[in-house]
């Protein structure tokens, strides 16, 4: 089963969001058969997604139906035999370096510490091997999408990578230049105003673009050789408006629960 996913749509349940999440609408959509026999149930229905996006990615979303379509789509991600292409609006700050036509980045990609009581993932020296291969498609005097594919997979990637390459999605609130927290916004530990703890963006919180628009793949059944993709977004075409347009980038809070769910 392949979805289009909404920005805004969580993946998976947290504390903060239990219903408006694509595991509660594929609950929903397939929920899981009753076996009454004695016997058991050799490929039991368990609709849930194969790989995971950020709450503010849109795009193609692989999910598997039984235990042995995922355990196949699993393998195929481990072993690096499903390939993932993305769209990312990415910023060209003044002054910067020249925006190069192809670029990888490997910068390792771990877990470190932002707030009191919250590490998230961004560059750093005792983190994991990462890699990211980009490839720009249009340009602007203030922005350019490029079309990423991530033979690894790590928390936020794209963005922590393209802002590591020194240009940050458009509109990202987190990860700045480097690809580390923007120093401009970080939690100020003396300020316990509930105004000022709203406004301090977290990994889940939107305002970027970025697309899954391909993935490449094997049905793990008929083993037929897959190309899925999702409409490319109006942010991430060539007509964009935004590839010359600063933007400055602000916490866009992802929905509340009372929000609809896929659309």
């Amino acid at each position: 089963m392949v979805l289009n996913k909404p920005s805004g749509l969580p993946v998976l349940r947290s504390e903060m969001f239990y219903q408006h999440t694509v595991m509660a609408y594929l609950e929903h959509l397939h929920p899981p058969p009753k076996h009454n026999s004695s016997l058991p149930n050799p490929n039991p229905s368990v609709a849930a997604p194969v790989h995971r996006l950020g709450v503010g990615t849109s795009g193609v979303l692989l999910c598997a139906k039984t235990k042995l379509a995922r355990a196949g789509l699993s393998a195929a991600l481990q072993h690096r035999k499903m390939s993932k292409y993305y769209l990312a609006l990415v910023s060209i700050p003044p002054g910067s370096q020249p925006l190069e036509d192809r670029f990888s980045v490997d910068h390792p990609i771990g877990q470190v510490e932002y707030c009191p009581g919250l590490s998230i993932a961004a560059v750093c020296t005792h983190g994991k091997k990462s890699l990211s291969h980009a490839e720009v498609l249009h340009r602007g005097s203030a922005a350019a999408i490029v079309r990423v594919n991530i033979p690894t997979g790590r928390p936020h990637q794209i963005r922590i990578h393209m802002a590591a390459h020194g240009f940050p999605l458009v509109g990202d609130p987190l990860y700045g230049v480097g690809g580390v927290p923007r120093q401009d916004i970080l939690y100020d530990e003396h300020s316990k105003s509930r105004d000022h703890a709203r406004t301090t963006p977290l990994p889940r919180d939107c305002g970027y673009h970025l697309h899954a628009h391909q993935v490449h793949f094997t049905h793990p059944m008929t083993q037929e050789q897959l190309v899925v993709q999702a409409e490319i977004p109006a942010m991430l075409r060539a007509d964009s408006p935004l590839l010359n347009k600063q933007v400055m980038a602000t916490a866009v809070p992802c929905p509340s629960e009372n929000t609809t769910g896929l659309v």
